[in-house]
């Protein structure tokens, strides 16, 4: 019961990197299912200051088409990160694409996205920012 509650303030607070961090670093450490090559982070926004992201790994990666990004072959949607935060959906991207960024410099799981063909992050009914391709 505590846990839930916990949980449950856990998803009304401000998004702090080290809380996307050990999200990001719990997510990855289920195991991935083969055929991955890359990564995306999807934001959604639910109004009001009130966002949630989730990681996806896909089968494909394409940078000319963010069509790749709904080629799934696992989700942890079950188990999103929510926060509050500014209203504006433009530094809401910027801020999870800044964290992303910064993980894949220092975190603990970075390996493992840094080994994808591509990594992005984004809306899911917009545009895609790669924060890392093949080259």
């Amino acid at each position: 019961m505590l846990y839930l509650l916990y949980d449950a303030v856990q998803r009304h607070l401000d998004l702090k990197y080290g809380r996307f961090a050990h999200w990001l670093d719990r997510e990855l450490r289920q195991t991935i299912p083969d055929g991955v090559v890359a990564y995306c982070i999807n934001i959604y926004d639910g109004g009001n200051g009130r966002w949630s992201i989730e990681l996806v790994g896909c089968a494909s990666f394409d940078e000319q088409n963010s069509d790749w990004a709904c080629d799934e072959l696992f989700s942890t949607r079950h188990n999103s990160l929510c926060w509050r935060g500014d209203k504006y959906w433009r530094n809401a991207l910027e801020q999870v694409a800044g964290f992303l960024h910064r993980y894949q410099r220092e975190g603990r799981r970075s390996a493992i996205l840094n080994a994808a063909e591509g990594v992005a992050v984004g809306f899911v009914d917009g545009n895609l920012i790669i924060t890392k391709n093949r080259a």
